[in-house]
């Protein structure tokens, strides 16, 4: 199991998840974000099909866009009500929460995740391409950024056209053999 994490311009946080089994079975992950909202909890989250967007309001309204995924897309995504343990705060500390819960059923698997704090406007995050060996997200960010997040597996060749946006705007023609690649436009 590998973890990287990026900071990206003191804005949002990228974080790729990358598991190899060394076998040839294939295997049920699960990749879980705890949130402190839902149940009893003080938040609200708002589901969708690739996360949530988690509200808290405090002296203003705080939101946290979740947005998780995986290769090709092949997960299956759920919202359980979670207790934490009260060995560590007491019966009072914790309360029930919901939680973002996404399976992937593979022989390795990454999942790529974007947590986007925010007390206004979501960002627009949209798949590159449908893709078993990689991931490619375009995310369109407020100020006219555009930023490209691909991962992978294996150090595969990928190669990507370049496309229109969604808004009109063009994206270059990409070849990598990375494993985690951020490019900012």
């Amino acid at each position: 199991f590998k973890r990287a994490v990026l900071f990206i311009d003191e804005e949002y946080y990228v974080m790729h998840d990358k598991i190899d089994s060394n076998g040839d079975l294939l295997n049920t992950y699960e990749w879980r974000f705890h949130a402190n909202a839902g149940g009893e909890a003080n938040g609200t989250l708002i589901e969708n099909e690739n996360g949530g967007i988690i509200t808290l309001q405090v002296n203003e309204t705080i939101s946290l866009q979740v947005y998780t995924t995986t290769a090709s897309e092949q997960h299956s995504i759920s919202y359980p009500t979670s207790i934490h343990s009260n060995d560590i705060l007491g019966e009072s500390g914790y309360k029930n929460h919901t939680v973002i819960n996404v399976d992937h059923e593979a022989m390795d698997t990454d999942f790529l995740t974007i947590f986007y704090p925010t007390n206004s406007e979501q960002i627009i995050i949209n798949s590159i391409e449908n893709d078993t060996s990689y991931i490619g997200l375009l995310l369109n960010r407020p100020g006219n950024f555009y930023d490209v997040v691909i991962v992978q597996n294996q150090n595969n060749l990928i190669n990507i056209n370049g496309f229109t946006s969604s808004i009109g705007d063009s994206i270059p023609n990409i070849q990598t053999t990375a494993n985690f690649l951020f490019i900012s436009m």
